[in-house]
């Protein structure tokens, strides 16, 4: 007995589409019901404490990324890594040292803050798309500086400001999100962050908007 043929080319190709599809079929639904989301957000930071930091740095940027995983209707657990960026104020900082070193230019010096921190959003509503939150979390904050660059006369004998530090640290903040697609979901958050560094604590306020998926 001749073996009967499975198929011509045509109609292997076109299970193979159907099996495709069927396949995004499932897929789809499942990946959309995914308990852990991941979200990227971005903006602007400003620093808020101590005056040696207020004194010597501007805002500057922001960014995060985080996955987050759904603990009941309302609270969403995270882990996040951050990358806050300060700029330093040269002008002020060579005011600051004109009378000593009146020909001295300074760039670089820029403070950089990356932190770890795991926390939880709450809802302050059970109910529809847009939702506001407050937000909070517990870390460890990674403080450093850019490389600075001196010129000018005695620029060597210039000390320049420097909170480099890691401490551990917190941040409270408000938000609020609103579903964009039932699988991707806008947010807004303002927080503000403590890190507790010797002598004083390392205060900055991020401005935020991001994405969770």
């Amino acid at each position: 007995m001749r073996p009967i043929p499975l198929a011509r080319g045509g109609s292997i190709q076109r299970l193979h589409l159907l099996a495709l599809g069927a396949l995004l079929l499932f897929v789809s639904p499942a990946g959309a019901q995914l308990p852990v989301k991941f979200s990227v957000a971005g903006g602007w930071t400003f620093p808020t404490g101590p005056s040696s930091v207020t004194d010597y740095w501007n805002g500057g940027g922001a960014i995060a990324a985080a996955a987050s995983l759904r603990a009941s209707a309302r609270a969403l657990v995270w882990l996040e890594v951050g990358y806050y960026r300060h700029e330093f104020d040269s002008d002020a900082f060579e005011s600051a040292i004109r009378d000593q070193h009146p020909n001295v230019n300074v760039s670089g010096n820029d403070v950089q803050v990356i932190p770890v921190t795991v926390g939880a959003d709450i809802a302050l509503t059970g109910w529809g798309n847009t939702r506001p939150y407050v937000t909070a979390g517990l870390g460890y904050y990674d403080i450093s500086v850019t490389k600075p660059e001196t010129s000018g006369p005695a620029a060597a004998d210039v000390e320049l400001p420097d909170p480099s530090d890691d401490a551990f640290g917190a941040r409270i903040g408000l938000g609020v999100r609103t579903l964009v697609t039932p699988a991707v979901t806008l947010f807004f958050d303002v927080s503000y962050h403590a890190a507790w560094t010797s002598p004083d604590a390392l205060g900055f306020v991020p401005l935020r908007v991001g994405m969770r998926f």
